[in-house]
């Protein structure tokens, strides 16, 4: 969904259907959205702040893949792009991110029973362009930038606690890579590191609060979308460097391997 191309902002929507292995074109979003964030709550996927190309977004739009409909919900309180989403105990968290120039480490939550949001205690470090895993019932802040360094720091907020507190870092300092959960682990994968473009993943295991690197994609890969699909990890799309991607590729736990992936169209 969305995401740039050279600089625009886009509105496209593309859906791959593994079973026939194609990808084709669903309704639009209802704006033009880079640098915003995708996740799923209850089947269906909200789209949420970002950037239209000129200004930072507060509204979050709702599709459902039942009806190919897209709906505005209720909007942040926050403007806010590079930030972060995850899904715990079927509450929707926002966090961190870049208003204009100010680097944020608020966190507002959504409830999609009562259809309001709420702010929740804020980080410890203020950060934009980081990535958010949920596992366990708990958030996990990863990496990202405050304008000037980026961070390999992690912070873990339990809601059952209502505070953030500072885990093991990772190996790699990271901006802008994806995460994902898969058999009781974090992995995270691309991004920058402030000076090269990655193509590299580690791993985080919360049961010995330790990383460990894994098997590197073959392409760099910075604002990589990143899913989980049976026990493989799929890296779409970012951007390399030097170009903007629309290749994919994806990580199966059991070879440690990247392997290139080819859809027909």
């Amino acid at each position: 969904m969305g995401g740039y191309d050279r600089g625009d902002c886009l509105d496209l929507v593309e859906c791959y259907n593994p079973v026939i292995n194609q990808w084709k074109k669903v309704k639009s979003l209802g704006c033009h959205r880079g640098r915003f964030e995708l996740v799923v709550l209850n089947n269906k996927f909200y789209a949420i702040g970002g950037s239209d190309g000129h200004l930072d977004l507060k509204s979050v739009e709702c599709y459902n893949p039942e009806t190919n409909t897209w709906t505005s919900i209720l909007p942040m309180t926050q403007q806010r792009s590079s930030l972060g989403v995850a899904v715990v105990n079927n509450q929707l968290y926002v966090i961190g991110g870049q208003w204009e120039n100010k680097h944020l480490g608020i966190a507002e939550i959504y409830d999609s029973t009562e259809r309001k949001w709420t702010k929740s205690q804020p980080m410890n470090v203020e950060r934009s362009n980081l990535c958010v895993a949920a596992l366990d019932d708990k958030v996990y802040a990863i990496g990202g930038f405050n304008g000037w360094n980026c961070y390999s720091s992690v912070e873990c907020y339990d809601p059952s606690e209502g505070r953030w507190s500072f885990i093991k870092p990772m190996i790699v300092p990271r901006r802008g890579a994806g995460a994902a959960v898969l058999k009781g682990l974090i992995y995270v994968v691309g991004g920058s590191d402030g000076s090269s473009f990655l193509n590299s993943m580690e791993c985080y295991n919360p049961k010995t609060n330790e990383w460990c690197m894994l098997d590197s994609m073959n392409t760099p890969r910075q604002n990589v979308g990143v899913t989980v699909f049976g026990d493989c990890i799929y890296a779409v799309g970012g951007f390399s460097g030097s170009a903007f991607l629309k290749t994919v590729e994806y990580y199966d736990i059991k070879t440690n391997k990247w392997n290139s992936f080819v859809s027909s169209q």
